[in-house]
């Protein structure tokens, strides 16, 4: 018998646990996303500079603010790390609107609409 097909007993007590984490990017994505998606960025913009890109992204599309610190203007950014899958993919999505090179498709990878992103 699966979890799904167990069946309760009226007058028995039942606990329910809900909760609101999302999973994590995976390592696939990051994997893809330094060792295809940039690179493809790269090779097509001439900005070899990986390190330099994904700071780009992250500060276009990962911002939570600017803060003063000790008198000069600093943008906060979320790490990409910290995104769920689903973000994850929206952050690639974003990174094409923005760049226009295609994200290069894999076995696991199927790029979603764009038309969906903001």
């Amino acid at each position: 018998m699966n979890k799904r097909e167990i069946k309760f007993k009226v007058g028995n007590e039942v606990s329910v646990y809900i909760t609101n984490k999302r999973p994590k990017r995976t390592e696939r994505q990051n994997a893809y996303y330094w060792g295809v998606y940039l690179p493809q960025i790269a090779l097509e913009t001439g900005e070899n500079d990986l390190d330099r890109l994904h700071e780009l992204f992250k500060g276009k599309f990962l911002s939570t603010g600017i803060v003063d610190v000790l008198g000069e203007k600093v943008r906060m950014k979320r790490s990409s790390k910290d995104l769920s899958t689903g973000e994850f993919c929206d952050y690639i999505a974003n990174i094409y609107l923005l760049t226009g090179v295609m994200p290069p498709p894999t076995e696991e990878w199927v790029f979603g609409d764009v038309n969906k992103i903001k």
